[in-house]
């Protein structure tokens, strides 16, 4: 792929983001390819996605936040635990 074609997406990311966020599930896609432009291999990538990463954070798109492993059942290893 040119460097070039990801350059400009990676600068004009807030306005896909803007156009794309209300559709259901989309944000599961573009959050993963903002991601991958972030870790370009190529500078001029990684600094258009950074130089644009305010405008995307300003987007009013919803995005799912991963709540981790589950604790339910999980005993508090806190004081007074088996090893103290």
């Amino acid at each position: 792929r040119s460097w070039r074609v990801r350059w400009t997406a990676a600068s004009k990311f807030a306005d896909v983001v803007g156009s794309f966020s209300s559709l259901p599930g989309a944000m599961d896609i573009l959050v993963p390819a903002y991601e991958k432009l972030l870790q370009d291999p190529e500078a001029e990538v990684r600094t258009a996605a950074a130089l644009n990463l305010a405008d995307v954070a300003r987007c009013d798109a919803l995005v799912k936040m991963d709540e981790g492993p589950s604790t339910e059942g999980e005993e508090d290893i806190g004081a007074g635990g088996a090893d103290d």
